[in-house]
């Protein structure tokens, strides 16, 4: 076919909007739609990032709203005013497709994790404390793998979370999570994910829309490692019986590498220093827990198995 007879790539302007209202997840979104080719034909994207503009009660941009085709979004409840979704679909045109997707979340795949200073899973630790186990006590228990962090309940609440807002989204991902997440590394984080929960999202958008599904990428792209990535450990591994393994670098890079025991080690520290504690005391647990984190290191200690 001769090139001038090829038709014409249309502009940004002659694209339709399409305007995606979430968190950080709508970035990832963002990123697998534009893998489509048919869909980059047909849209323009804009992002408007809601928790930004919740926590800085920053103006909307309505205008972008009023010119929206399609609208990508989060529910937001009707408690945050102005920028609940109920209240913005007033400043849609009529003719405006709507899809909306939950916020993708689950804490039970780590022993631990640190979040705006809150560190989920802590109340095992705190237990532990309570109960007069001293500081190496609880070290030692937990590298030998015999504290407890109740996944089972923390995976139970966790997708009980998701199915309820489901309920109202029209993309659906509890059940995909269910059926792979023992065999498919889903989350690099609590609430960051990587390719096959994206594609599988983002495949239930384009269907909505008739546009043809991307099909499976196996290298994650750049834009979509949002945050961090937490290491693996035999904990998690064990109680799922999780098939794969993977390390930081595949993610990160720049990473150092992808001890467990180190991550975990100090959180636990992070845990116990929380409570009151002689001078004296403090400095030399806080002492004790270095050199038993660089002991483990030399040793080798806290490293899965390499693939």
């Amino acid at each position: 076919m001769d090139i001038n007879t090829l038709p014409a790539q249309k502009t940004d302007k002659e694209k339709k909007l399409c305007l995606i209202y979430a968190n950080c997840q709508g970035r990832a979104f963002d990123t697998f739609l534009r893998m489509s080719a048919e869909f980059q034909e047909k849209y323009r994207i804009e992002i408007v990032n809601n928790y930004i503009f919740i926590q800085n009660k920053h103006n909307l941009p309505l205008d972008t709203f009023k010119k929206a085709d399609l609208f990508i979004y989060q529910p937001i409840a009707a408690k945050h005013g102005v920028y609940a979704t109920d209240n913005l679909f007033e400043y849609l045109p009529p003719q405006c497709v709507k899809i909306s997707f939950p916020y993708i979340y689950n804490d039970a795949l780590w022993p631990l994790f640190e979040v705006l200073g809150e560190i989920k899973g802590q109340e095992v630790v705190v237990s532990l404390i309570e109960s007069g186990l001293s500081l190496k006590e609880i070290v030692d228990r937990f590298c030998a793998g015999k504290i407890d962090f109740q996944f089972e309940r923390r995976f139970s609440d966790s997708m009980a979370i998701l199915r309820s807002k489901e309920e109202k989204t029209d993309v659906k991902v509890a059940d995909f999570i269910v059926s792979n997440f023992r065999t498919k590394k889903l989350f690099l984080t609590h609430n960051h994910h990587t390719n096959a929960i994206y594609i599988h999202c983002a495949n239930q958008i384009l269907n909505i829309l008739h546009l043809p599904l991307l099909h499976f990428v196996d290298k994650m792209p750049a834009e979509t490692c949002l945050g961090d990535c937490w290491p693996q450990s035999p904990y998690e591994t064990n109680f799922y019986g999780l098939t794969y393994q993977y390390a930081w670098q595949e993610y990160h890079p720049e990473k150092i590498d992808s001890n467990w025991h180190r991550f975990y080690l100090k959180l636990i520290g992070k845990i116990y220093f929380s409570f009151p504690l002689p001078w004296l005391k403090r400095v030399s647990l806080k002492s004790y827990l270095y050199l038993r984190i660089k002991r483990d290191l030399v040793w080798g200690a806290g490293y899965m198995n390499k693939l």
